[in-house]
Parts: structure tokens; C-alpha cells; sequence
């Protein structure tokens, strides 16, 4: 009988082969026997049991690949569907922030919220020089300064809340600045 050297060398030669491993530790008595009897009868009964659980693993790896594609396609089409059906409130306002409706609705809200309380800038001034000059300045001027300075918030939604353009806020600001820091004699307060 001619020996077949292949098998012997099946478990060290292919010790990194998972697949093969899986195989021989389920059927390692029949693996045994056709090492002691390497005649074609235990040959093929190896080869027998071998064939559907290749086949097996086969089966698997393609349903795994399956559901995997399959998931990532429907991902995809969700993300398309939801690009193309954004919430009116998601969408967004295109100005350099990368704000949406719904994030600006909540700031204007926070605003209208402090021009209905008497939070005013007066309240906040500590010196009796500057107090007088911010007595001096218009209501407008005021408003805006305080949404400026004490509730950080930007020209832009200062201008969309209170409905004027984002230039006229930066000027009716910076005016109000000239005037706080100039007094009305001209003297600059320190």
C-alpha cells in the first residue's frame, strides 16, 4: 500500500487553516483511522464527510455576505431618504455656522424670552459715571448691547430677532460703543 504523506503532513502543514482545523478536530477519529488505514475506502469516507461540511461553510460565509450587503443597501437608501426628506425645522439656514431652522427658532425664543422680562443694561452697570451715559443711549441701543455682552450672541441673530439687517446691528453697536466710550463732552471714560 503506498503511503499517502499528504495526510500526515495535513495537520502541521495546514495548522493556520481555520477551516481545515474546524474539520479535523470535528472528525478527528475519522481522520485517525484513514492515518492508520490510508486505504481508499477511509479515504473516501474522509472525503465524504468532508464534502458537506465544506459545503456548510460555504453556505454560511454566503449568507453572511448576503445579509451584510443587504444591510449596508438599505443603510444607504435610508440615509438617501432621509437627505431628500429632511424635516422642514432640520434643514439647514445655510449661513457659516451650519445652523438649522430648529437651533435658530430656539435662540430667537431665548431672546424674545429676555425682551419680555426687564432685563435691561442698566441694571448691570455698577459705576454712576457709565450709568448716566447708558441712560443716554436709545432703547435700541441698549437691547442690542445687552444681547451682545451679557447673552453672547451674534450680530447676525441679534439682526434676526429684533428684524433689521446684520450691518445696521454691527453699526447701531459700534455707535453705541462710541458713545459709552466717549461721553458726551468728549472726554474718554476710563
Amino acid at each position: 500500500m503506498e503511503r499517502n504523506h499528504w495526510i500526515y503532513e495535513l495537520k502541521t502543514k495546514w495548522k493556520d487553516d481555520r477551516l481545515l482545523q474546524s474539520f479535523l478536530n470535528k472528525y478527528d477519529r475519522l481522520y485517525k483511522k484513514a492515518l492508520e488505514h490510508p486505504v481508499p475506502t477511509t479515504l473516501k469516507k474522509l472525503d465524504e464527510a468532508f464534502q458537506p461540511f465544506f459545503f456548510y461553510i460555504r453556505f454560511m460565509a454566503y449568507v453572511s455576505k448576503s445579509i451584510y450587503f443587504y444591510v449596508k443597501n438599505e443603510m444607504k437608501k435610508r440615509y438617501k431618504y432621509e437627505q431628500f426628506h429632511v424635516l422642514m425645522l432640520d434643514k439647514p439656514l445655510g449661513d457659516e455656522c451650519g445652523r438649522t431652522f430648529k437651533e435658530q427658532l430656539s435662540t430667537n425664543e431665548d431672546i424674545l424670552s429676555f425682551l419680555e422680562r426687564d432685563d435691561r443694561l442698566e441694571q448691570h452697570v455698577t459705576s454712576a459715571q457709565l450709568y448716566g451715559m447708558v441712560k443716554k443711549l436709545t432703547e435700541t441701543e441698549k437691547t442690542i448691547l445687552t444681547l451682545s455682552i451679557f447673552h453672547q450672541q451674534s450680530d447676525v441673530t441679534i439682526a434676526n430677532c429684533l428684524d433689521k439687517s446684520q450691518q445696521s446691528v454691527s453699526k447701531t453697536k459700534h455707535r453705541a460703543f462710541q458713545k459709552l466710550r466717549y461721553g458726551q463732552g468728549g472726554e474718554v471714560l476710563g
